[in-house]
């Protein structure tokens, strides 16, 4: 049996070495009391392995526990170091069959059923648990929220899971925002790494989960935000756990205190800052250090600095990490250059490393450098930097300790810096006035050191970054938030509650592809994007005001921050710029108006515009970006899938290997090729060219019975076109009880389930449709059979151009939602024949009317110029109606019921009983059900 006492055993099977005292003391104290608010602990000490410890007391069942942990940090290059040690220990857990891993793997994999007990086969083995990394704004990218059982750790930013918690998920089309809401409200734990860089989402976060998440009769774990941080300030009312002398005494720990550091501070000359940092790079290069930090707060001025070491250091590795890359590049970097450089390494360097940066290597990364040269900053963003520095206390070649040192470079002038404000100029000041004037010695920094420092409080103030303070997160904000079916035309403003007021929009991410041509149509651009949608590790994240100026291609009148919600000079765009596609699934267009891009946004231009290089962004490079789609999907989707941009024409059918013989050489498209050609059932994709000629534009692994679906393009609902066609009362029994067993699971009141049971038996009625039947079938509505209803078909569409000479041939209404037509035909059939309604019929309706993020409040506008009648046998009767429903009306009751619910159940209450439907269904369908 799992208990506290084992806890080191565990975490030493993980990791091969023993635990910290104080991360044995913390599962002690949770367990017992449950989590701090704060956990203070130094730089160096391990926070991250909060998450090794949030997994174990799921697996023992602890009351603190949560199934769904995010470890959130404001820095993209810490989410993926954090992503990676959350990837490995689920793999271990994954792969272990016996010993203390074994025990927590099959109580976490019990945690994990419950999602699969009706599943159709009974011996399935989940993942004990699974990580996710949520890096931004990519359409219908929610894998994370797929499962309402599953043990997992997400690894994200703050954007990605503020907005999720505010009914605004940036990597999600907005029928999925009520689902990301419920499933971050609830069950859920946060850890909030260096929540000094992150306070007005960290108060955002705490109201939600103090006073939004009250009331009602919701009883699943509301979520928890626990704050993780080297240099907390906590209030009164608040829990804090701290590191005390039996850590400190710790060999490991003890070394890491003590490491020795060194500062040395100068002021540049105007507009000398780079060549002084690259002179004073260059110098400790030429001392004999071997591996050297450098560290600026602007992108461009890391790219320009990058730029000219790579040129003065022939023999030295010069590499540009910062936050503006394609995640897929970056981790290529990350992979090559992490052994050399990662905390502890022992690799023999063939020559120096020396790693040009912005602010995302300076909280939480776990990498190790013998020297650095950094731009000045506030003194707790220095702090952070000089925890890059000597993190281990190793020792040199003759076996002492090893003594790092570190430039401190101011720019001049007296500024205020958008970002560090005025405590840039007050933390120079103080380190001036520290440094020793009769000696060459600099300014001792280590941990020790520091924590021995008495800095008057009204100075130090002054020399820490300005704290942002967020909006209250007051009930009527959160009454517009709710509005999830269709955009406002004046929305909350969402980065105001993760960054604070002064923050700029939302990222938006930039996609490069080389299928994308300037003689193409619009309709072109959008097709070839369908068949390999765009996937998170190939997005760029970039600020909406520096991605309109180069679209417009005008020249950037700011420097490029590196963190999340900085603001950025805009651009009126009222002009026309290159053509580009905003790629929103279903909604996606083709467009030359740079003002319709909206934060959250992904957009997709050509390979040939570049923009974009090996190390990230990179504005003045007019090369052709490499197009890694292909690459950088297949991780996800696990379908190799083999884009070919030369189009050779197709004649009589073709031959696979001669095809991918004729691809360009690369070494990650041969590692596809070889996938294709090892895989059982391949599908060519063909295109018709401007002569009617049919081409092959790409090669693909054939879509398994259960993958996910992902919605991609026009084609609505992709569940509903399956591999294998489902009987329509089938799928509505299969549905109810899916909802039966987790409901049940779940503890809900027995109202409630029943309410769910009977959405569940009626939310896809509307499907009986004659002309959705009609399109299901591909035939024309005379030949619609009326005693075969189907649920699902397995006539899939390959586009949105197909779906549409279907649906008109079958006469159905463009836009129409069959759930909409479930919710009016069970009102008007109940109120016809008389018949008792279901307990809770207002829940049920509403259910009904939302089970695929519609109707948050109103229904959508859809003309019906040839009403059908649709008619259901319902407990024995037939009931019948005209599909003239006209629901999308004022009046309808739709809204009016939506506020009614949201009244009773609360904001995230009613999310999370949609959530239990809406997930059920979608489970039922990925089973082939």
């Amino acid at each position: 049996m799992l208990s506290i006492d084992r806890f080191p055993s565990y975490y030493a099977a993980l990791h091969g070495y023993p635990a910290f005292p104080w991360q044995i003391r913390l599962v002690a104290e949770v367990a017992t009391r449950g989590w701090p608010r704060i956990v203070d602990l130094p730089t160096a000490f391990g926070k991250t392995s909060v998450i090794e410890i949030a997994v174990y007391l799921l697996a023992m069942g602890n009351a603190a526990a949560r199934r769904r942990i995010f470890f959130v940090v404001d820095r993209r290059v810490v989410v993926d170091e954090a992503s990676l040690r959350a990837e490995s220990v689920a793999g271990k857990l994954g792969t272990a069959t016996d010993g203390i891993l074994g025990e927590v793997a099959d109580s976490l994999r019990l945690l994990a059923g419950e999602s699969h007990t009706c599943g159709v086969d009974s011996s399935a083995n989940p993942e004990p648990l699974r990580a996710f990394t949520l890096r931004g704004g990519l359409y219908r990218d929610p894998a994370w929220a797929r499962d309402l059982f599953q043990p997992m750790v997400c690894c994200s930013t703050v954007d990605q899971v503020g907005s999720a918690l505010l009914f605004r998920g940036y990597s999600a089309s907005p029928r999925s925002w009520p689902i990301q809401a419920a499933l971050t409200a609830y069950d859920s734990l946060i850890f909030l790494d260096e929540a000094h860089l992150s306070q007005p989402f960290e108060q955002t976060a705490q109201t939600v989960a103090e006073y939004h998440l009250s009331g009602g009769p919701i009883s699943a774990p509301k979520l928890q935000l626990v704050s993780l941080s080297a240099t907390a300030r906590p209030a009164e009312n608040q829990s804090l756990f701290s590191a005390d002398d039996r850590d400190f005494a710790h060999p490991a720990l003890a070394r890491r205190f003590t490491a020795q550091k060194e500062v040395f501070v100068e002021k540049a000359k105007r507009d000398k800052f780079e060549d002084l940092a690259a002179e004073r790079a260059v110098a400790l290069k030429d001392a004999g250090y071997q591996r050297i930090a450098v560290i600026v707060n602007r992108v461009d001025s890391a790219r320009r600095l990058f730029e000219a070491l790579r040129e003065q250091l022939p023999d030295a590795d010069v590499v540009l990490f910062t936050g503006r890359s394609r995640p897929y590049d970056r981790d290529l970097l990350a992979d090559h250059y992490r052994p050399l450089i990662r905390s502890g390494s022992d690799a023999a360097l063939e020559k120096p490393v020396v790693v040009v940066s912005t602010q995302c290597l300076e909280a939480g990364a776990d990498f190790d450098f013998d020297a650095m040269v950094t731009e000045c900053a506030s003194w707790d963003a220095l702090r952070q930097r000089w925890g890059r520095l000597n993190r281990l206390g190793g020792e040199d070649e003759a076996g002492r300790p090893r003594l790092a040192k570190c430039w401190v470079i101011s720019r001049g002038g007296e500024r205020t810096d958008p970002i560090y404000g005025d405590s840039l100029n007050a933390t120079f000041s103080w380190l001036e006035e520290q440094t020793p004037r009769e000696s060459k010695a600099g300014i001792g920094v280590s941990l020790e050191a520091l924590a021995r420092l008495t800095i008057e409080p009204s100075r130090k103030e002054a020399m820490l970054q300005p704290r942002a303070e967020a909006p209250v997160l007051l009930s009527a904000y959160m009454d517009r938030l709710i509005h999830t079916s269709a955009r406002l035309e004046s929305d909350l403003h969402i980065p105001f509650f993760l960054h604070g007021p002064l923050s700029g929009l939302a990222d938006i991410q930039l996609v490069w592809r080389a299928d994308l041509r300037e003689d193409d149509q619009d309709e072109g651009w959008i097709d070839n994007i369908e068949i390999n949608p765009p996937v998170s590790a190939e997005a760029l994240p970039l600020t909406i005001g520096r991605a309109r100026r180069w679209l417009l291609g005008l020249a950037a009148e700011t420097e490029l921050a590196d963190l999340e919600g900085a603001s950025d000079a805009d651009e009126e765009s009222g002009q026309r710029s290159r053509r580009f596609t905003l790629w929103r699934g279903d909604e996606s267009s083709v467009t030359r108006s740079p003002g319709e891009i909206l934060p959250g946004d992904t957009l997709v231009v050509p390979a040939a515009y570049g923009g974009c290089d090996e190390f990230g962004w990179n504005p003045d490079s007019a090369a052709e970006v490499r197009d890694i789609g292909d690459e950088a999907a297949y991780p996800l989707r696990r379908r190799p899938i083999l884009r070919l941009f030369d189009r050779p024409v197709v004649e009589d059918g073709f031959n696979l290997k001669e095809v991918l013989g004729r691809t360009e050489e690369r070494s990650k498209r041969e590692d596809l090729r070889l996938c294709l050609l090892e895989a059982r059932h391949l599908v060519p994709i063909l295109r018709e060219d401007s002569e009617g000629r049919q081409r092959l534009f790409a090669v693909a692994e054939k879509r398994r019975k259960n993958d996910r679906i992902e919605s991609a393009g026009n084609t609505p609902d992709p569940a509903t076109f399956r591999a294998a066609t489902v009987e329509l009362k089938a799928h509505l029994a299969s549905v109810a009880e899916q909802v039966a067993a987790w409901s049940l699971r779940l503890e809900l009141p027995s109202d409630l389930r029943e309410a769910l049971i009977s959405a569940a038996r009626y939310h896809d009625i509307g499907k009986a449709d004659p002309r959705f039947q009609a399109l299901l079938q591909r035939v024309p509505r005379w030949a619609v059979k009326q005693e075969t209803m189907l649920a699902k078909s397995e006539r899939n569409f390959p586009n949105g151009h197909s779906y549409e000479l279907a649906r008109k041939q079958a006469g159905y209404p463009k836009g129409e939602r069959h759930e909409v037509l479930s919710t009016y035909l069970l009102e008007t059939a109940l109120k016809a024949q008389r018949m008792d309604a279901p307990h809770e019929f207002d829940l049920v309706l509403h259910l009904i009317a939302t089970h695929h993020g519609y109707c948050r409040p109103f229904a959508p506008e859809t003309m019906d110029e040839s009403p059908d009648r649709v008619t259901w046998v319902m407990d024995g009767c037939e009931v019948g109606a005209s599909t003239d429903h006209q629901m999308w009306r004022w009046g309808s009751g739709i809204g009016d019921r939506f506020w009614r619910m949201n009244l009773r159940f609360g904001w995230y209450g009613l999310a999370y009983l949609e959530a239990i439907l809406r997930l059920s269904d979608q489970k039922v369908s990925e089973d082939g059900r």
